[in-house]
């Protein structure tokens, strides 16, 4: 909450949050765009959002960026094509501290990935919301936010 907000080409940030998986099982497309942001805690948000696609989706994962909604907003999608989270529990994947299966809460997981992201959605004037195109055809987190004042 006490990180000053800057303005960050969020393509450049992606990119480098990117950076770390396999360009197999991670496909980026972004388009140039500046925004004022808080970009420790967004970088922070993105990473937990690529880390749960990854470890608990199926490659590849995309990740897309694009401009909107409103004049400084901007909308990043992150997808795989895994069987995703219903939708009757997407509120309680919001809360802290919360698995919704046991049995993929590996060594360093405690349920805080998706919680943060939301908070860094909001802290940004967004929402983080989920879609799907079915059981086991794709799933995406939506990360929605706007340009924070100067």
């Amino acid at each position: 909450g006490d990180e000053p907000a800057v303005v960050v080409p969020l393509d450049a940030l992606l990119a480098e949050l990117a950076a770390v998986a396999d360009a197999r099982t991670l496909v980026l497309d972004t388009v140039p765009l500046e925004r004022r942001v808080r970009p420790v805690a967004l970088g922070r948000a993105f990473a937990n959002l690529i880390d749960n696609a990854l470890e608990h989706g199926r490659p590849p994962v995309s990740l897309v960026h694009r401009p909107g909604p409103g004049p400084e907003g901007f909308t990043i999608r992150v997808r795989d094509v895994g069987e995703g989270i219903p939708s009757e529990q997407w509120a309680r994947a919001l809360e802290p501290f919360q698995r919704l299966d046991r049995a993929r809460g590996g060594q360093g997981h405690c349920g805080l990935g998706l919680a943060i992201a939301e908070r860094v959605a909001r802290e940004h004037g967004g929402r983080l919301r989920a879609g799907s195109d079915g059981p086991g055809e794709g799933f995406e987190v939506i990360f929605e936010g706007e340009g924070l004042p100067a």
